[in-house]
């Protein structure tokens, strides 16, 4: 039997659709409007602020990411001075259990913070850079 596909975008729909992915968005879509956009949005902030105060105190360490809060995100991207970016991403998780993410062919190390994340969370990643630092 020879098929014939759309001319539309039709031709690239395959499969069926999930009820149980369905019901995670559904879920998800449900916990994020219980929150509030802005209140996202303003706890995001007050982290990547709380990100600069504690992490600005690590020698070597320079941001990438504008400060500015009207340019503000919860990506907070550095770079350390003389360091392995990806040898230090491996050893951030090996050592710590933190994931920071390694931006290849470049020096850039990038957390990304959300509403979930705690200052904790921040003084945690300091400590552990420090150590590694040491």
């Amino acid at each position: 039997k020879e098929y014939e596909l759309y001319p539309d975008a039709r031709r690239f729909a395959t499969g069926s659709t999930s009820a149980l992915l369905a019901a995670g968005f559904l879920a998800a879509l449900e916990h994020y409007e219980s929150i509030g956009a802005q209140r996202i949005i303003e706890e995001i902030t007050r982290l990547r602020h709380n990100a600069y105060a504690v992490l600005a105190g690590i020698p070597g360490l320079e941001f990438i990411s504008h400060p500015a809060p009207q340019r503000c995100s919860g990506l907070v991207a550095f770079f350390l001075k003389g360091i392995d970016p990806a040898k230090m991403t491996e050893r951030l998780w090996a050592n710590h259990r933190i994931v920071v993410r390694y931006i290849k062919n470049t020096e850039i190390l990038r957390i990304s913070l959300h509403y979930h994340n705690t200052p904790a969370d921040i003084e945690y990643l300091g400590r552990a850079l420090a150590r590694e630092l040491a």
